[in-house]
């Protein structure tokens, strides 16, 4: 009689006991890896590299939000982890004007900034990447205000070159054609954005607004910049980060408050807004006056001042709207 048949079921049987092993410990492995919290295996990876504690590391931001994102990125401030993978990487520039710990990091990326694990933290938030990013810095920075706002500055102009203000201003006045406040609708997707700019009936049936499909949809470039700040319309204006709303109310400001003689500055006080700047010559006082600072009691009758008033608004705001 042959052992053949004997040999092969016990191998079989091994082989078997052997693959029922390592799918257990590989199960054991898995309910073990599910059960601890992402944070603690990112912080175990630089175990003695970083003095940090174990454990949720929280910071309260200048918005008043609970942060949590620094349990996972706990690099992110420091130098020498530039070739580390995500989320153990030092931050791409320099965060020595907005440090997490004062600032948090959902205030500009957005996302969850309460969640400790990846999936909820990051959600689907546009600005977590890309250009959209940029409309973060419209809640606390007038566009223009500094570098990294390129986007957003674009579109700014281009909220007031194409008219958008006439049904929408920003001045907490009511547009033409009952259009919208658009700081009011809340967050929208940029898909969303894009859409009823290019074909606004197809999202809003009967709407009167009229379609930007042949200024934006050949200008891919133009139509991100726009929807960079349209997207930052909807975002809160904190009073307790200050940057955005020290600007606030200037265009209730006579213009001689800060301009002197054309281009002198007048205690520090200039503005930034790039559609103002580049239409310095045509604006200047002594185009129309004698002098290049009329008294201000002439500005209101300026047909100059009143044909531009209500575009200071999309950088400034107006005064008596808050942290709008």
């Amino acid at each position: 009689m042959s052992l053949e048949p004997a040999r092969d079921a016990r191998r079989l049987k091994v082989g078997l006991l052997i693959a029922s092993a390592l799918c257990a410990g590989v199960l054991v492995l898995a309910v073990a890896r599910a059960s601890q919290p992402e944070y603690l295996r990112f912080q175990k990876q630089l175990a003695g590299r970083i003095p940090d504690p174990q454990g949720p590391i929280e910071v309260t931001g200048c918005d008043g939000e609970v942060d949590r994102c620094m349990s996972c990125h706990l690099a992110v401030e420091r130098a020498g982890f530039e070739k580390e993978p995500l989320p153990l990487r030092t931050h791409s520039i320099s965060l020595a004007a907005h440090p997490p710990k004062r600032f948090g990091c959902a205030i500009c990326h957005g996302g969850e900034p309460r969640a400790l694990d990846a999936k909820t933290a990051h959600g689907a938030d546009p600005r977590m990447k890309g250009p959209h990013l940029e409309a973060s810095c419209g809640a606390c920075h007038v566009p223009q205000a500094g570098k990294g706002m390129d986007h957003l500055e674009q579109g700014a102009r281009l909220f007031i070159e194409l008219g958008c203000g006439t049904c929408h201003p920003l001045s907490g006045r009511g547009g033409w054609d009952f259009g919208s406040d658009l700081r009011a609708i809340g967050r929208k997707s940029p898909a969303y954005l894009e859409k009823v700019l290019l074909d606004p009936t197809s999202v809003l049936p009967g709407a009167t607004m009229p379609s930007f499909q042949g200024t934006l949809a050949q200008d891919e470039q133009m139509l991100t910049d726009l929807v960079v700040f349209l997207g930052s319309l909807a975002l809160p204006r904190s009073a307790d980060c200050q940057m955005r709303t020290r600007s606030g109310g200037l265009v209730e400001q006579p213009c001689t408050r800060c301009h002197r003689q054309g281009v002198k500055e007048q205690d520090g006080a200039w503005h930034r807004c790039g559609y103002l700047k580049d239409r310095a010559g045509e604006l200047r006082c002594g185009n129309c006056h004698s002098s290049e600072s009329p008294i201000p009691a002439t500005e209101s009758d300026c047909p100059n001042v009143r044909s531009r008033r209500a575009s200071c608004a999309v950088c400034h705001g107006r005064a008596g709207e808050g942290v709008r």
